[in-house]
């Protein structure tokens, strides 16, 4: 089912805007996700469900998305939509990569893990009021021209942050909080972002993290539920389609470069054991 409101529009077309202000409320958007292509945001955003549901593969677990629902997707994972209803509209607040990294720790939930797992959950009638309160503040101070909104707009989002934890905790008691343990795979999957054109072993992500490649493995898949192999040829199989979908300028052995490999024989093997169909294939299969 297609967005059928052709006046909705998506986040991407506000990149500069974000970049410029560092934080930005977009409303009446259909939300982040190209139409049944995978998609990885840069950014830390935030998604309220106003109207309507969006259906979607979440680093490749389904997500279900519905009014009242509000989410906090943090950088780097994989988004690919399925379904969206005609009526499906999302208030995003999307926060630029300079604050993000600037005010990391403020932005750093008390338990990030559950939320780089389970990004999404509903809010009652009051919390939902709630939010957007917050919200509208946030939008109103975005248009002031106030010199220093940058700053306020900072602490108005880390608010909303802390609200919309608290109330997440109260509607999901039984939630465990995060140990030292499972912040492992925060890192790692930033420093696959990082890393993925240079290193594709296990070993390396291992290394970098100071821990043995055995303690690293079983604490991917603990937190996970799939090995640290799994994440990292699933992050360079999403890249690889979204080069081939939307850099016809690249040639095969191009791609292959870009994403490390260190021949095209390789980088072709490798897709197709993930996808069913060879690089070729699949460019051609999508023209």
């Amino acid at each position: 089912m297609k967005v059928a409101d052709t006046e909705k529009r998506h986040f991407l077309q506000f990149i500069s805007r974000i970049e410029e202000e560092g934080i930005v409320v977009i409303d009446n958007t259909i939300g982040t996700s190209v139409y049944y292509e995978p998609f990885i945001s840069e950014y830390l955003v935030c998604s309220i469900c106003r109207s309507g549901y969006h259906y979607a593969k979440y680093d490749m677990h389904d997500l279900r998305f519905v009014s009242k629902d509000i989410s906090f997707s943090f950088p780097n994972h994989i988004l690919v939509t399925e379904e969206v209803s005609e009526d499906y509209a999302t208030t995003l607040v999307v926060v630029s990569k300079e604050i993000f990294d600037e005010y990391n720790t403020h932005f750093s939930f008390r338990r990030r893990l559950l939320y780089e797992q389970h990004p999404t959950f509903h809010l009652s009638d009051s919390q939902y009021e709630s939010v957007l309160s917050i919200v509208d503040a946030m939008r109103a101070l975005s248009s002031s021209g106030m010199p220093s909104r940058k700053y306020h707009l900072t602490t108005l989002y880390e608010t909303l942050v802390k609200l919309s934890d608290y109330y997440r905790q109260l509607s999901n008691p039984n939630e465990g909080v995060v140990g030292s343990r499972q912040r492992i795979s925060v890192h790692f999957f930033d420093a696959i972002v990082k890393h993925y054109r240079l290193e594709h072993s296990v070993a390396f992500y291992a290394d970098l993290l100071y821990l043995s490649p055995k303690y690293f493995s079983d604490a991917i898949k603990q937190e996970t539920g799939h090995g640290a192999k799994y994440w990292i040829e699933s992050y360079i199989l999403v890249e690889a389609k979204r080069l081939l979908r939307t850099r016809e300028d690249l040639n095969m052995q191009e791609i292959s470069n870009m994403l490390g490999y260190e021949d095209q024989t390789t980088f072709c093997r490798s897709f197709k054991k993930g996808t069913g169909m060879t690089p070729t294939e699949f460019r051609q299969h999508y023209e």
